[in-house]
């Protein structure tokens, strides 16, 4: 019998937090999953501990590339052995609170009109001491699909979405991947929501994609090309409306705030 979530967690070179973020899977409320550790071909000690758990615990499935295929593809691998309801995001670095699979389990059977529900993130930093959180003020759908337009305001280790969506979709090879993807899904209409209480202890740290992107520049650059691929999508197959407009305004303004940050160094 499939199990009713399935996460996937991909890890490359992520000895250091692992331990701590398959744990606090493990010791979830909820236990009807199935965790799918995607490791992108590490060369440290990750492949051990993921054989390590995967031999302790039937519910962990482990998944070696044999080369390194970066983010996207790995997430594709994993939505390819995905076997449950739901889909759940989760970093090698991050802490999921004892109530996160359950809290969003629930939400998304209560509300079939809801193709994906984020949560509330609690930064940490190498400590695993509370430094922040994240995009605390949005969470109601109108107010996501109107805010996407302009930036992410959706976590990605702290989603849970609906697994034939994502099998249909998948992640594309851009930067930002998991911006780009909800870009495509808003666009055909497929609708998310925020639970208001932090369920995830999304670590920032030197090396972490969040940490760089507030340090950065180039994060407008990013952005504006995540935007661009999505609107290349949209372009090939003929659609377009307001929110393609809003994008594409967005998009330029992006590009403007990246030469003339540029400019000033």
């Amino acid at each position: 019998m499939n199990p009713l979530v399935s996460i996937i967690l991909p890890v490359y070179n992520g000895e250091q937090y692992l331990r701590l973020a398959v744990d606090s899977l493990l010791h979830q409320e909820f236990t009807d999953f199935e965790l799918l550790l995607i490791d992108d071909h590490s060369n440290d000690g990750t492949p051990a501990i993921c054989r390590e758990y995967a031999t302790a615990d039937t519910r962990v499935v482990y998944i070696r590339n044999e080369v390194n295929k970066r983010v996207a593809a790995t997430l594709n691998v994993g939505i390819d052995a995905a076997k449950g309801k739901y889909i759940a995001r989760m970093d090698a670095d991050d802490i999921a609170l004892p109530a996160r699979l359950g809290t969003q389990v629930s939400f998304l059977e209560q509300h079939p009109d809801i193709t994906l529900i984020d949560t509330w993130m609690t930064y940490i930093n190498e400590q695993n001491l509370p430094t922040g959180f994240h995009n605390a003020k949005v969470f109601e759908p109108k107010e996501i699909r109107r805010k996407l337009a302009h930036g992410n305001v959706l976590g990605h280790s702290s989603i849970m979405i609906r697994t034939k969506v994502l099998k249909e979709h998948r992640y594309h090879g851009t930067t930002y991947e998991d911006y780009e993807l909800w870009l495509r899904l808003t666009a055909k209409g497929h609708w998310f929501q925020k639970l208001p209480e932090s369920l995830l202890h999304y670590r920032i740290h030197t090396a972490s994609i969040t940490s760089q992107a507030n340090t950065d520049k180039s994060h407008f650059r990013k952005q504006a090309e995540a935007k661009a691929s999505f609107l290349r999508h949209e372009l090939r197959r003929f659609a377009w409306g307001w929110f393609h407009t809003r994008v594409t305004v967005s998009m330029l303004r992006d590009y403007f705030l990246y030469f003339y940050k540029k400019a000033k160094r």
